[in-house]
């Protein structure tokens, strides 16, 4: 007799869920599935066609791609080689004396990407990530000098465009420590007062952007079930419900 084989549940996700999980935009999720686009990127999950005008992507498929991305092996990212040019004068610039701000445009994107991946992974939790432990995921270091200028540049980036998208603020998930100058912490509060929030006790305003991205990315099965709990694993503090998953 043979051995009944054992299917996965397929679970499909809608363009609007891929967008929130992966945190790209409608054109960004389109232009990693084109070929011709400068974006495009071959290991980004397709999409399948259930039916005349319904598209989907697979779940699973998109969690892989997820956690490749924020996978970092230490190897560095590829940079874009610019042509060698011959000297016009004594006044010419290297590579070493190029401002440290002056970004390789698909350095920038990759790290971008990273960057608010994690972040939105994090925010399902509310649980913060200390500013070096962000930066030594972009390859940036505190000790090197303009990183730590680069990583505050790319942080208020994103944290624009999810206020802008979804009236978040991911840059309240970064913790201030004592290696990186300025410190991103307060460079996000400074950014708040520009964006039109107020506060008058800022850890009680970074704490309730915290539950808004909790209560935002939460799965609608334990949304709403449980009063809301903060839990503390060694270094980790993270939001939960108390019968709820976390």
């Amino acid at each position: 007799m043979s051995e009944p084989v054992s299917k996965e549940r397929i679970i499909y996700l809608r363009l609007e869920q891929v967008m929130e999980r992966t945190a790209l935009s409608k054109s960004s999720i389109y232009d990693k599935m084109n070929p011709k686009s400068a974006r495009y990127d071959p290991q980004f999950p397709k999409q399948v066609r259930l039916g005349p005008a319904a598209v989907r992507w697979v779940e699973s498929e998109v969690e892989s791609w997820l956690a490749s991305r924020l996978r970092i092996d230490g190897a560095p990212v590829k940079q874009v080689k610019e042509p060698i040019q011959p000297p016009k004068s004594h006044a010419v610039e290297t590579a070493a004396q190029k401002s440290p701000l002056s970004l390789d445009v698909e350095l920038h994107g990759k790290r971008m990407e990273i960057v608010q991946g994690l972040l939105v992974q994090l925010a399902r939790r509310a649980e913060r990530i200390y500013d070096e432990d962000l930066m030594a995921k972009m390859m940036l270091s505190p000790q090197v000098p303009g990183d730590s200028k680069i990583f505050i540049r790319i942080l208020e980036e994103i944290t624009r465009a999810s206020h802008i998208e979804n009236n978040l603020l991911l840059g309240a998930l970064v913790k201030g420590g004592k290696a990186v100058a300025p410190d991103p912490e307060k460079a996000f509060l400074k950014l708040a007062l520009a964006l039109g929030y107020t506060y008058s006790d800022p850890e009680a305003f970074i704490e309730d952007q915290l539950v808004q991205m909790f209560e935002f990315y939460e799965d609608s099965a334990t949304r709403g079930k449980g009063g809301l709990v903060w839990m503390k694993v060694g270094r980790k503090t993270f939001l939960t419900r108390m019968n709820g998953g976390s």
